[in-house]
């Protein structure tokens, strides 16, 4: 008769967007043994019931990484994390100094993708009033609480608006030079 102790352990992924939004539905983890490849998985996971993290549980002896295996559109996955499960069950993350948890705790960061958008501007009449124009962008919808920036010409005498997450926006003409009249809302 052999006997052998229950592995008890556990690795505790917190998971945290750059933008503050919650996208945890759209994300899973796979714990692959040895190395990153199909034939390696040993377990894939969402995230944990009303919770915020993701749990592997009880993870036998032997070398692991960690890859986050579905990501949200619009956004960066973070680095795979490589651990090592030694014989009593402690687990340790490769390059670190710890001498091995029984819950290791993570924290893995998703940067959200960026875009610009550039505008511009042309008059029917020909002339340059680009100075006396400004342009604002709104998350969602035109209304004071969603203004994330108005915008000026800049050197090349266009309007740029940078650094928006993915996500609906609306570009209004907020500012139009005399005598002429303001030009339709943009969706994107």
């Amino acid at each position: 008769i052999c006997f052998t102790k229950p592995i008890n352990n556990k690795v505790v992924i917190t998971k945290t967007f750059s933008d503050g939004l919650d996208r945890l539905d759209d994300v899973e983890f796979t714990l692959y043994k040895d190395s990153v490849s199909s034939a390696n998985a040993v377990e894939t996971i969402t995230r944990d019931t009303d919770a915020t993290t993701f749990t592997f549980s009880n993870i036998l002896p032997g070398k692991y990484v960690i890859s986050e295996t579905k990501v949200p559109t619009g956004y960066t996955k973070d680095a795979d994390i490589e651990i090592t499960v030694d014989e009593s069950g402690l687990i340790k993350k490769t390059g670190s100094s710890n001498d091995g948890l029984a819950e290791y705790d993570v924290t893995v960061a998703n940067t959200a993708n960026t875009n610009s958008v550039v505008i511009t501007k042309t008059f029917s009449d020909g002339l340059s009033k680009a100075s006396e124009t400004e342009f604002t962008i709104y998350k969602d919808s035109v209304a004071d609480s969603n203004k994330i920036e108005t915008v000026t010409k800049d050197a090349t005498g266009k309007f740029t608006f940078k650094n928006l997450v993915p996500g609906r926006y609306v570009i209004s003409e907020t500012k139009v030079p005399e005598g002429y009249t303001r030009g339709t809302d943009v969706k994107i």
